[in-house]
């Protein structure tokens, strides 16, 4: 490590035990222990967000494309029916999300 500070954290005496034990079977230190969480955690937290946004961006075409659909359904009814399958999403928009 070229560039590092150090960092003061408060741990639970059984965290700290659980460490210690850990560091002495691999032959390591505590720190390194400590550090190695550390870094491993990040690694999910950005692998977390970045599969987020990929789950995001599907979602927004697989919406796209279902929206699409149902206009191309819509169109093909006759009036007095679409009337009513439009009534009746306001209808579910409004119970289960508050808006229209």
């Amino acid at each position: 490590m070229t560039d590092t500070v150090r960092t003061t954290v408060r741990l639970p005496s059984a965290i700290q035990q659980q460490i210690e034990s850990l560091a002495h079977a691999r032959g390591i230190s505590g720190v390194d222990i400590v550090r190695g969480a550390v870094e491993e955690y990040l690694r999910r937290v950005e692998t977390d967000r970045e599969n987020a946004s990929i789950n995001l961006q599907r979602i927004a075409l697989i919406t796209e494309f279902a929206q699409a659909g149902v206009d191309v359904l819509l169109r093909q009814l006759p009036d007095n029916k679409r009337d009513e399958v439009i009534r009746t999403v306001e209808q579910r928009m409004e119970q289960f999300h508050g808006q229209k």
